[in-house]
């Protein structure tokens, strides 16, 4: 859509054109596309609640991008085209501002996963001077909303705050070979090394053994928490 517009011609979209559409972690185009996309949306979507007494639109990165690419008098004027170009131009400048001020002036320096990351909280680290006690450091992530292995943002903060955190693969002819996976660990207590060593492997999109029968359990099982009254 955007090889349409004016914007076609701007040579510091030059590879942003040539982006393979990839929300990776380290790609600064990724990182462009969701400021950007984000920036869009909210102005078609005050264009719209504007026209509709003032009503929040909620809009799909689908309706966004046919909107965009079949622009109409109802969401852009008389001049569609000219309006849904200068919008673009608008919120081009608009997002790279904004990932100025988020990631510094050197765009070669900006990544997705520096803005979207995972951020595991204990329910205690409100507490005073607790949160590197208790908080496992934040994980750069990939995605987004709209992805495989969705990893959504929500308002104004880009990092991730839905998505799942637990998976399972269960083999019902031999229960010994399911996998699973949780995060950021098997144990709630700060401190134990079980605390937050899944946390790599759900980052990886990797798994551990869950352990079913008896043998298989007590095969792999390290510690054992005896609780008496």
């Amino acid at each position: 859509m955007l090889r349409t517009t004016p914007l076609a011609a701007d040579a510091t979209l030059a590879g942003f054109l040539r982006w393979d559409g990839r929300l990776a972690r380290e790609s600064a185009d990724a990182a462009l596309y969701e400021v950007w996309l984000r920036a869009i949306t909210r102005e078609i979507a005050a264009r719209i609640s504007k026209d509709h007494g003032g009503q929040h639109a909620d809009l799909s990165p689908k309706t966004v991008l046919r909107m965009l690419s079949h622009p109409d008098s109802d969401a852009f004027g008389a001049d569609a085209a000219g309006a849904r170009n200068t919008l673009l131009g608008t919120t081009l400048a608009a997002a790279r501002r904004e990932l100025g001020r988020l990631l510094g002036a050197d765009a070669s320096k900006w990544s997705w996963g520096t803005l979207h990351v995972m951020q595991f909280r204990h329910a205690l680290d409100r507490l005073t001077d607790t949160t590197r006690t208790l908080d496992p450091a934040p994980v750069p992530r990939p995605g987004d909303g709209y992805t495989v292995n969705a990893t959504f943002s929500d308002g104004d903060s880009w990092g991730q705050v839905d998505g799942a955190t637990y998976r399972e693969i269960l083999d019902t002819s031999d229960w010994d070979r399911s996998l699973a996976i949780n995060t950021p660990g098997q144990s709630g207590q700060p401190g134990s090394r079980h605390y937050s060593d899944l946390l790599p492997l759900w980052d990886a999109g990797r798994y551990f053994p869950l352990a079913y029968s008896r043998q298989a359990v007590d095969a792999a099982t390290i510690d054992t928490l005896l609780i008496e009254p």
